[in-house]
């Protein structure tokens, strides 16, 4: 950029220099420096040349700056979508593992049930068995009185229900 700045100025202040020489007043020579033309076109050549090269620079710096805000900003929107993508994996597999678990759950109940019922079952006919087996051992004498008689249908009720109960577990 420094070559063109200077090619430019020394160009441009010959052509200058050229100009006003066609003015008497700037044909006067200047010993060891030249004509007064020649100091002024190489100034003001020098000073044009400069600022045209200041003036591309600063479009050269402003060309830059778009094209990276342009690659700034797509990267941005390239590492957004990537987060949401991933966002997007993590939620799928999350739900997987939020339905194995209620499966595992489901069926950890359900066989907690079964063996609930199949021990509660157990206990009853062990109940049954005590109950039937104490009396029928006895050879005494039984008075069976109105009391006896709504116990007894009590026990029979309260047996009926549990028997309904087991069945609608299995």
């Amino acid at each position: 950029m420094g070559a063109l700045v200077t090619g430019g100025a020394l160009v441009l202040g010959e052509v200058i220099e050229k100009g006003l020489m066609a003015i008497p007043a700037f044909a006067i020579e200047i010993p060891l420096l030249g004509s007064l033309a020649n100091i002024v076109g190489l100034f003001l050549g020098t000073v044009v040349s400069g600022v045209i090269g200041a003036i591309v620079m600063y479009l050269i710096d402003k060309l830059i700056e778009k094209k990276m805000l342009r690659e700034n900003d797509k990267a941005q929107i390239d590492k957004g979508n990537e987060v949401l993508c991933t966002q997007y994996k993590l939620q799928i597999l999350n739900e997987v593992k939020f339905e194995n678990t209620k499966t595992n759950t489901l069926e950890n109940i359900s066989s907690r049930h079964r063996e609930a019922a199949k021990i509660m079952k157990e206990s009853l006919s062990n109940i049954m068995e005590d109950f039937v087996g104490d009396f029928s051992d006895k050879e005494n004498k039984i008075i069976i009185d109105e009391e006896d008689i709504k116990t007894n249908e009590k026990i029979d009720k309260a047996s009926k229900d549990l028997d309904d109960l087991l069945k609608s577990w299995n």
